[in-house]
């Protein structure tokens, strides 16, 4: 990705890309200009649901100076009012302990508790703007698609 974005920079000096672990993010969001995020969901009032650690990153950036943290979405992952935050997708143990040594994976058998949730919510409050097919848009643009998203669902669910 580092080559496609520096290939579209056209050479310029003022692109400056830096390879970090996961761990830093939070303290590194504090100094750059944007912090970029994805959607796995956006409620009609603008809260995002991302990858763990996109919190982190986004109350990095809040600590940060003019930092704007941007999520880039299709709209079709706006949900309906009253449809926010839904289910928390959970997934199982073997999703990590599938790459345990099987000798590790008898040994700890029922003695540990596998964390799986991948997914958190990063609120509305912390997100600047949003980035869509549909162009940018603010909280209130957010709020327009969850209500319209509600009436094509009346309108294609109605009787059912």
């Amino acid at each position: 990705m580092a080559g496609l974005l520096l290939e579209a920079g056209g050479g310029s000096k003022r692109l400056q890309i830096m390879v970090a672990p996961d761990a830093v993010a939070a303290r590194l969001a504090q100094e750059v200009d944007i912090v970029l995020l994805g959607a796995d969901r956006i409620t009609s009032t603008g809260d995002v649901s991302n990858k763990i650690g996109s919190l982190t990153v986004a109350l990095g950036a809040a600590h940060g100076k003019n930092v704007q943290v941007v999520v880039a979405s299709d709209v079709d992952k706006i949900v309906a009012p009253g449809q926010d935050h839904g289910p928390t997708e959970r997934h199982p143990a073997s999703e990590i302990t599938a790459a345990w040594p099987e000798h590790a994976r008898q040994a700890l058998g029922d003695k540990i508790t596998v964390f799986g949730e991948w997914f958190e919510w990063v609120p509305s409050n912390l997100i600047d703007v949003y980035i869509s097919d549909e162009g940018v848009l603010d909280r209130e643009k957010v709020a327009e698609f969850g209500k319209h998203i509600a009436l094509m669902q009346q309108q294609i669910f109605k009787g059912t």
